[in-house]
């Protein structure tokens, strides 16, 4: 029953909101494109009006590309929760919430990892309470030179002859005996180390190629807009080939305006960082990668729950 419960996140509100107001847009410019107060929202405002007298056929269109991208989205998180194992009403939400957020929602079920009753995450450490070692336990004590560990917690009279270490599945085991017992020799705190490295978390590989491809589709829109092959991108090139023609300046304008806002993206998840309590590089890499993939990491990044000190040992 809670491991059903922990299968789902929701999204943030913030986020809803923004989805909802993206629609609201969409069906003023829609259904009362001449009556609506554009003024009022400032640059957007004015980037609707443009669009609406430079490509009027577009707009009716629009709502059924936003429904075709939300199907295809919500049938990529059919596949990806199938493929995460998680069933029942969470999967149910998970596909609900994809379909209408989108990729606000895709993103968070990619990154997501279910909880299942078989999983164990933590690693328990059961030391032997015996004080009378037998040769086995003294030879495997030998080689796991783990000295510095029992002279903390002392359970006896005589410092028992090793710990043995339950583990779950082979993946832990051979991270255990590839890193665990060099970070025992070394003298190194286990416990912060994993702290660290448990506050950050990579995108996908999709959403950073994604990102590139963006990039590289606005630089030849710039610097190359009549040499590149626009047919091959279908819909999404002739596309650009409208914008490009009916509005030159703004194609110049729009790379100033990305750095504008992933540069704002980047003070959000300067601020989520600090109410989070991340420091160190882990925070470093949180601005970095923020300011490069944009909403892709912010959203990941509000999500995000922080190891602390207390819940590793």
């Amino acid at each position: 029953m809670a491991a059903t419960k922990e299968n789902f996140k929701r999204i943030p509100a913030w986020v809803m909101a923004i989805v909802f107001a993206m629609y609201v847009l969409d069906g003023c410019a829609l259904f009362a494109p001449d009556s609506t107060p554009w003024h009022l929202l400032g640059p957007v405002g004015s980037f609707i009006q443009n669009f609406i007298k430079n490509d009027p056929e577009r707009i009716p269109r629009m709502m059924f590309n936003i429904l075709g991208i939300h199907i295809l989205e919500a049938v990529i998180a059919f596949v990806v929760t199938q493929w995460k194992g998680i069933s029942g009403s969470a999967r149910q939400k998970w596909i609900l919430q994809t379909f209408v957020f989108g990729v606000f929602s895709l993103v968070p079920l990619v990154m997501f990892k279910p909880e299942t009753g078989k999983k164990i995450n933590t690693i328990r450490y059961n030391v032997i309470s015996s004080c009378t070692p037998t040769w086995p336990t003294l030879f495997q004590f030998m080689i796991s030179n783990v000295k510095s560990l029992y002279r903390k917690k002392p359970l006896c009279a005589t410092p028992p002859p090793f710990r043995r270490v339950e583990r779950n599945n082979k993946r832990v085991d051979r991270a255990v005996n590839k890193k665990g017992k060099h970070l025992f020799r070394a003298g190194v705190n286990l416990s912060k180390m994993a702290v660290t490295k448990e506050n950050f978390k990579r995108i996908p590989v999709w959403a950073m190629a994604f990102v590139f491809a963006f990039f590289a589709v606005e630089a030849c829109a710039v610097f190359a807009p009549d040499s590149t092959p626009w047919h091959l991108l279908g819909p999404v090139g002739s596309f650009i080939q409208n914008i490009i023609r009916n509005d030159p300046e703004r194609v110049q304008r729009m790379p100033f305006m990305i750095l504008g806002i992933h540069t704002l993206e980047s003070v959000i998840a300067f601020f989520v960082t600090q109410s989070k309590g991340i420091s160190g590089s882990a925070r470093q890499k949180w601005l970095l990668q923020t300011f490069v993939f944009g909403v892709f990491s912010l959203v990941p990044l509000v999500m995000f729950k922080p190891a602390t000190g207390k819940k590793t040992k």
